[in-house]
């Protein structure tokens, strides 16, 4: 079960997950209230990415491998 706390010290929060299940608590949120600065790439092949394993494309072994491509890009500065 997914919990929001307060990041004390800071002008935070922050949402703990417990699973997959818990992961689709945020996508509305994120829909609603889009990010303002290079997170919103990084949540849209986020989500992206979420959708392909919510419907099990990890479990095929060649589409596993562009999940890994995808997942790579999640995050990363180099563009």
């Amino acid at each position: 079960m997914g919990c929001v706390k307060n990041h004390y010290n800071k002008n935070s929060y922050y949402y703990r997950v417990g699973g997959l299940k818990d992961l689709t608590k945020l996508i509305p949120y994120f829909d609603s209230h889009p990010l303002k600065s290079k997170k919103l790439k990084s949540y849209i092949l986020w989500k992206d990415l979420h959708s392909k394993i919510e419907n099990k494309n990890h479990l095929n072994p060649i589409l596993r491998e562009s999940l890994k491509v995808l997942a790579s890009k999640v995050n990363n500065n180099w563009d």
